[in-house]
Formats: structure tokens, C-alpha cells, sequence
């Protein structure tokens, strides 16, 4: 499902105030002098119906190849192919409204995600009950806590199974009964095929 050889991944720099403005005036073509390697020579190949864990300290480049994999951020060298629909909750909640209601964002974002819009109707109670947030789906999301927002991201992204499904630290919410039914849910995916 995930096929990875000799990944590289380097952040630019600026060394001084000059060197950010002939970055800028050339489009980026010269200044940057300075280069971070965030991963260096990464090689993977997992299949699917997997749980995998990217274990390391703070800055080791963990979220930035679950970004790569994503789509999200481009890399700079090496080659990497993914045998299926890849779905990432990188940052549960990002792109909500908190003007719309609970409903209204599962409505837009579930687009985002690539549910269609008949998808979106058919899945809603399940996202909420899922959520337990049934009795909040017409209160706008400004009225919910950051937990609330953070089960309900959950729950919309992990609404239908999809073959690769990335995850970065969203277990982290909720009590400890969602975060088994988080796991409950990786268990399922698991064992239809999904890579995770």
C-alpha cells in the first residue's frame, strides 16, 4: 500500500534579513541559505490490513511524513507510490466554521474529505451518534468545546473506511470511552483491508 525508497525532506532557511528579501524577489530561486534535513534516506513498504506506530522524540519528522504521505507537503528526493485512497486526520477540527452548526460543517467539510453530498445525508446520524453529539447537530460550533470539535472531526473523517488512513495524535481527545471506540473503529478498518 505505502511504498517509500531513500525519502528526503529539507526546510529552507534564511540566514539574515537580505537573504529572506533575494528569496522573495527571485521567487525562491536563490537565497535560502540555510537547509534543515527533516528526513534523511527514509525507507518504507507496509501493506494493508496493518496498524503501524511512527514512534520518536519531538522534531524527529513524524508528522512531516505522515504530511508527505498525505499529499499535504512535497519532498524534495526519493520515490514513493501508495496503492489507495489516502485519507489523513492530521489536525482534527481544522476547516470547521464556528458560526455553522454541528450539521452544516459535517455538510462542508464532508466534501473536503470527499464524501459525496448524498454520502454526507445518509452518514450524518451515524458521525453524530458516533460523536455523541446527536442533540448538538443544530448548535453552531462556537458553543462546542474543543473536545466536542475534536470527536466530531474524528467521527465525520473516519465516517466511512477508506485503504490508507493516517493518523497524528488525534486519540488524544475525548475520555477514555471515545478513545476506545477510536480503537474500536482502527480494529474494523483493520480488518477490512485498511492500512493504518
Amino acid at each position: 500500500m505505502i511504498n517509500i525508497i531513500n525519502l528526503q525532506k529539507y526546510y529552507t532557511g534564511f540566514a539574515d534579513a537580505g537573504d529572506r528579501i533575494i528569496s522573495g524577489l527571485s521567487l525562491g530561486f536563490f537565497g535560502g541559505k540555510i537547509k534543515y534535513k527533516a528526513l534523511t534516506d527514509i525507507n518504507l513498504s507496509i501493506s494493508g490490513g496493518e496498524v503501524i506506530g511512527l514512534i520518536g522524540r519531538n522534531g524527529a519528522g513524524k508528522s512531516t511524513l505522515l504530511k508527505i504521505i498525505s499529499g499535504v507537503s512535497k519532498f524534495q528526493k526519493g520515490e514513493m507510490s501508495l496503492g489507495g485512497e489516502v485519507r489523513a486526520i492530521l489536525e482534527l477540527g481544522v476547516g470547521f466554521n464556528p458560526e455553522l452548526s454541528g450539521k452544516e460543517n459535517i455538510h462542508y467539510n464532508g466534501l473536503v474529505w470527499g464524501y459525496s453530498p448524498t454520502e454526507i445525508e445518509l452518514l450524518e446520524d451515524q458521525i453524530f451518534d458516533f460523536a455523541g453529539l446527536a442533540e448538538f447537530k443544530d448548535i453552531p460550533l462556537k458553543s462546542y468545546s474543543s473536545g466536542m470539535i475534536m470527536r466530531l472531526g474524528f467521527a465525520l473523517a473516519t465516517a466511512k473506511s477508506t485503504e490508507i488512513l493516517l493518523v497524528d495524535e488525534a486519540l488524544a481527545v475525548g475520555d477514555a470511552g471515545f478513545q476506545q471506540k477510536c480503537i474500536n473503529r482502527f480494529r474494523d478498518f483493520k480488518n477490512q483491508g485498511s492500512l493504518i
